[in-house]
């Protein structure tokens, strides 16, 4: 009889296809189930796509759930961005953590989106997402409730320096607004015998105080590697129409600091040039790795105090091991079409690891995921998902490592 709740945060476009119908479908099983429980879906928007319909979403999602007579259920819809780069917050911020969250104590979280068309068709993103259970889990919503309490606050309102819709499914079908600032959790299971850490940022918008340790724990489990570390990331550079790519400098350096010890390697895994999804979206910042090898070798010749642009190449050449994805012998899809990688993961020393939605190069977005430091826990996943990447992919790393880190050119 206790209330419970449902927790799930995704990015523009809405749900579609079977996602859609699985989402509808459990929400009718949960209203016929006559149980007390809140849901809560958050979707964050971008400024160059069009306007969620919070409302119409709903409606699409709930339509079998407001048939039920006896439901309880009551559930949300938003579609929010923090910031649009006004004065006041200097920046574009929106929702880009990927996460469905329930009672606290069990999430589903990662890089997946929702998005039938690019997961489910001939030509799958690539994409890594982990299951958690524990109290870790209630820390989803912990991260959730600060966009809620943003969406809350503005009451619906859009400024110069965000956008927000709502919508709320009542007990009973009727469509309103109650906004839910807060989930209030069940008691936490007992402690697990693993150690996680949930990491996140929010971006602009939220809150004038810091908020994004996320970033200052990747650079520190980098920083700490001293034997391997392990990379499967879209891109390192960002362009957004620049010539010149930004670059995730302080990370560059970590990354650049531990080759300079000369005491193990760095493997990166990285999407293809050009890849996109069947329907166009993009899952290519139009970087080439060979750049990504030019800067790395720029930033070891500044990091490596006294080290020779001979030594920097042969350092860089025998250390680091950067490849395009692939996940069999074939280079691309029929017709050319290259492979998308958009899991943001990497280990270290293969004891503690990252999986969630925050991407290597910069942007100033909400991003949540989990660090594990457990040495089962990372035996597995590199057996059973980075051995396998890294057989395929490896398979065309050599060319761009000679071409752009072991030269002086």
């Amino acid at each position: 009889s206790a209330r419970t709740s449902v927790d799930m945060a995704a990015l523009q476009p809405a749900p579609d296809g079977a996602f859609l119908d699985a989402m509808r479908e459990g929400l009718a099983a949960l209203a016929r189930s006559g149980r007390q429980i809140e849901v809560r879906l958050l979707i964050g928007t971008y400024p160059l796509g069009p306007d969620i319909d919070a409302k119409g979403v709903l409606e699409l999602l709930a339509k079998d759930a407001r048939a039920q007579p006896q439901s309880r259920l009551t559930f949300h819809v938003a579609a929010m961005r923090s910031c649009l780069g006004s004065d006041k917050c200097e920046s574009y911020t929106w929702n880009h953590a990927k996460f469905v969250a329930v009672d606290g104590q069990r999430v589903f979280a990662g890089g997946h989106n929702f998005w039938a068309q690019d997961y489910l068709g001939k030509q799958p993103v690539h994409d890594l997402s982990l299951f958690l259970s524990g109290p870790a889990a209630a820390d989803a919503t912990g991260f959730a409730n600060a966009l809620w309490g943003f969406v809350c606050r503005r009451d619906g309102k859009s400024d110069g320096n965000g956008a927000v819709q709502f919508a709320s499914l009542l007990p009973g079908g009727e469509i309103g607004k109650d906004c839910p600032q807060r989930l209030q959790l069940p008691t936490s299971p007992a402690r697990g015998a693993v150690k996680v850490l949930a990491v996140a940022r929010l971006g602009a918008g939220i809150t004038e105080d810091f908020a994004n340790q996320g970033d200052l724990a990747r650079d520190l489990l980098l920083g700490a590697a001293s034997k391997s570390i392990l990379i499967a990331q879209q891109d390192f550079g960002f362009t957004l129409g620049r010539t010149d790519p930004l670059w995730p400098e302080s990370t560059l350096e970590r990354l650049a600091d531990f080759l300079v010890a000369d005491k193990g390697d760095v493997f990166i895994v990285l999407s293809n040039p050009n890849a996109r999804a069947p329907v166009g979206e993009s899952y290519s910042n139009g970087v080439a790795l060979e750049r990504v090898a030019k800067k790395m070798r720029e930033v070891l010749l500044v990091r490596g105090k006294g080290l020779s642009e001979a030594q920097a190449s042969e350092l860089l050449c025998r250390r680091l091991h950067l490849a395009p994805l692939r996940f069999g012998p074939d280079q691309s899809w029929p017709e050319n079409k290259p492979f998308a990688n958009h899991a943001k993961f990497f280990m270290v020393d293969e004891r503690a690891f990252y999986i969630g939605s925050d991407n290597f190069y910069p942007v100033n977005l909400q991003e949540f995921g989990y660090m594990v430091e457990d040495a089962a826990a990372a035996r597995q996943l590199k057996r059973d998902y980075w051995d396998k990447l890294w057989r395929w992919s490896s398979s065309a790393a050599s060319s761009i490592v000679v071409a752009s880190a072991c030269s002086n050119a």
